[in-house]
């Protein structure tokens, strides 16, 4: 498998992956991205799907779907591990279904065609 570890490495060190998640983030790049993670609690998908998100950063902006309980643990880990790429002030996280209404508002509605 090749490793494609250069890429993403300014984002995410090398020493601060595991082996394993070296070569789950590998595998997910070798498939474009298009790749279910799903490890047991505790081993690092957050970061591995982040490091991902890293490499294949030109095809950005990126959706992160999460439950509502571990959405600010994302907005964390990607302060904490995306930082240098991703501008705090873009970053968008939706409370309710109102949240929505008021984004297309804001943006005089150029995301309601893509928002439903």
């Amino acid at each position: 498998m090749p490793n494609f570890f250069p890429k993403y490495s300014i984002f995410v060190s090398e020493k601060s992956l595991y082996p394993f998640q070296r070569e789950g983030v590998n595998l997910m790049i070798q498939k474009g991205g298009r790749a279910i993670l799903a490890d047991e609690m505790g081993l690092g998908k957050t970061v591995q799907a982040l490091a991902v998100a890293a490499h294949f950063q030109d095809d950005w902006p990126i959706c992160i779907i999460s439950p509502s309980s571990v959405k600010f643990n994302w907005l964390i880990e990607l302060s904490n591990w995306l930082s240098d790429i991703v501008d705090q002030d873009t970053i968008v996280v939706l409370y309710t279904g109102k949240d929505v209404q008021d984004i297309q508002r804001s943006t005089k509605g150029k995301f309601q065609e893509n928002i439903k």
